[in-house]
């Protein structure tokens, strides 16, 4: 009983101490005294929206309303495919259990109209992903 009550305590500590501050505090740098002029001013010019919305962030926007949910099944496959490789395999082709995972959840999640919208070349249009 008394394991059981320290295991849970510990586990209290270690899943609380992300939300803690950190003990150690940063110090200021000091400032310079300098009786020269500031070489090193900068001045930012202000501009307009750097991104506008067109119908490629819509869709965008759209497909991740299935993307995620889909992704998460898929995800869930290759967990269980790398599962049975390295087990049937007993740990040896753990490279091959690897890349099931990762061809289930690695790739981007979410999409954003960059990733849809295609560019232009010479010779035409031609798709951004290949």
């Amino acid at each position: 009983m008394r394991a059981r009550t320290l295991a849970a305590a510990l586990a209290v500590v270690v899943l609380s101490a992300p939300a803690l501050p950190p003990l150690a505090r940063a110090q200021q740098p000091a400032a310079p005294s300098s009786s020269g002029p500031d070489l090193f001013t900068e001045s930012m010019k202000t501009t307009g929206p750097l991104h506008r919305t067109d119908a490629y962030d819509v869709a965008a926007g759209a497909m991740n309303v299935i993307r995620p949910p889909l992704k998460v099944g898929l995800c869930a496959v290759g967990l269980a495919a790398g599962a049975a490789v390295f087990g049937v395999t007993l740990g040896t082709a753990y490279k091959a259990a690897a890349e099931a995972i990762h061809e289930g959840c690695g790739g981007k999640w979410l999409l954003s109209g960059d990733d849809i919208r295609p560019t232009r070349t010479h010779d035409g249009w031609t798709d951004q992903s290949g």
